[in-house]
């Protein structure tokens, strides 16, 4: 590329992006990477910037004195008239990447041509199968680009190919950042037009350019990138009425078309919806006012009145969720508990809690109105703080066994520390010691792991929906 004359603009928020592809060609063998993102999001000024810090001298040792090279596709394929022209014009390509010694990168924007380049009958050599040994062996490296659609429609389903390259997110960049990147540019644009262009035109460019320029919708565009998802509509009760005839859509035929007009398939994805309708009696019937027959039967009617028929009858199942009850309130606590103090195994401190300190947590914590999250709260307010404490002060260290068990009046907390030699703990794993539910008087004692990782879940707002 043009980088090492100056002819190219100065890439601007993207390194990233562009430490990520340096990276990646480091590598000894896939070091071939593939810049994904939606059309004008700047893919190809990575490449530039790529070039321009190949040209600058700023890059690892494996890059220096290299070259980025272009390979247009479609130069290649014209006139090819006969079968084998085109697969000689890119052997030639490749081989003369190899003798480089890895002083050549190819540059391939919209890659995804490869696939079917250069293809005759019913044979299956393309340009993709041509590529694919040398990126297999690492003998060349090389940087493409594409779109989502089309790295989906065509570099997905070779698997083969997929695993050549190693793909790079490139998303649009925020207003904050579009603003810089054109307050870099701004000086050589006033020369270009002849004009001198003022901070304040930037600004405004850039933040009604995210208001007047569509998108998508956000829903569609987070499932058209990841299809295979749980999408959580929270106190959907709340979203205005018109979102509920989308849902039909949605529901009934498992497809959604944005305001571009696209089509998005949500087959695979898994839909949940909550509500807190009937909220009041469920509580009712959890204090002896009713029995939790009548009150299922009041949530049940409370739904049917706010939601049309035709939404329910296109529900997979309804689920009513009974009040938490004391003991299952006491597993949230030990829940949160193991959650908090999980970062005390990293420092090698212990903590072990009693059922009546767990009880005293519960009771200072817990509201029925606003359900458990409460606890959650408290116990980082509270606890956290003072474990937070004892740690600052030096009273807890590593190989500490922290106590906490409730007053004499029932209505706080103490804690203890004691005190062990490192080297009797050495070895074994820092442990939170809580009370079990089989018996209030025995410990059960829990290790802590790892922490597991959550699963990808798509949580959307009923209220952007009905925006869009």
């Amino acid at each position: 590329m043009t980088a090492a004359v100056g002819n190219t603009d100065p890439v601007i928020g993207r390194d990233d992006e562009i430490d990520r592809v340096v990276c990646i060609l480091c590598r000894r063998t896939k070091n071939s990477a593939v810049l994904v993102g939606a059309p004008g999001v700047g893919k190809t000024a990575i490449a530039e910037g790529l070039a321009q810090r190949i040209a600058a001298g700023t890059v690892p040792a494996a890059l220096a004195g290299a070259r980025l090279v272009e390979v247009d596709l479609g130069a290649m394929v014209a006139g090819t008239q006969y079968r084998g022209m085109f697969e000689e014009r890119l052997k030639n390509v490749i081989k003369e990447a190899e003798d480089a010694n890895s002083k050549v990168i190819l540059f391939i924007d919209e890659v995804h041509m490869l696939v079917g380049a250069g293809k005759c009958g019913g044979g299956s050599m393309d340009g993709a199968n041509l590529l694919k040994p040398a990126l297999a062996r690492g003998r060349i490296r090389c940087v493409g680009a594409t779109t989502f659609d089309e790295y989906r429609k065509y570099i997905e389903k070779d698997a083969a190919l997929e695993r050549r390259f190693q793909m790079v997110h490139v998303e649009e960049p925020s207003t904050q950042a579009t603003i810089a990147i054109l307050q870099g540019l701004k000086r050589r644009y006033e020369e270009h037009h002849g004009l001198r262009i003022q901070d304040a035109a930037l600004v405004a460019a850039a933040q009604l350019a995210g208001r007047y320029i569509t998108d998508g919708g956000q829903l569609t565009e987070k499932i058209r990138r990841r299809p295979y998802s749980v999408i959580l509509f929270d106190e959907v009760e709340k979203a205005d009425p018109s979102v509920f005839n989308v849902f039909l859509q949605l529901l009934d035929d498992g497809m959604l078309t944005d305001g571009k007009g696209r089509t998005v398939d949500f087959k695979n994805t898994i839909i949940i919806m909550t509500s807190n309708l009937g909220a009041e009696h469920l509580t009712a019937g959890m204090n002896g006012q009713t029995t939790m027959e009548a009150a299922r039967g009041l949530v049940m009617e409370q739904v049917r009145k706010h939601f049309k028929p035709e939404l329910l009858n296109r529900l997979s199942e309804m689920v009513i969720f009974e009040p938490l009850s004391h003991d299952k309130l006491k597993e949230v606590v030990k829940i949160q508990m193991k959650s908090t103090v999980a970062n005390l195994a990293d420092k090698g401190i212990s903590l072990t809690a009693s059922n009546a300190a767990m009880d005293v947590i519960l009771s200072e914590s817990y509201n029925p109105m606003y359900g458990a999250r409460p606890i959650r709260r408290w116990v980082h307010k509270n606890v956290m703080t003072k474990l937070s404490e004892l740690l600052v002060k030096g009273d807890a260290g590593e190989g500490s066994i922290v106590s906490i068990d409730a007053t004499a009046d029932r209505k706080g907390l103490k804690y203890e520390v004691v005190k062990k030699k490192v080297a009797d703990l050495r070895g074994k794993k820092p442990m939170v010691d809580l009370p079990s539910d089989s018996d209030d008087s025995s410990d059960d004692v829990v290790e802590v792991g790892p922490v597991a990782k959550k699963a990808k879940v798509v949580s959307f707002s009923i209220q952007q929906m009905a925006s869009e």
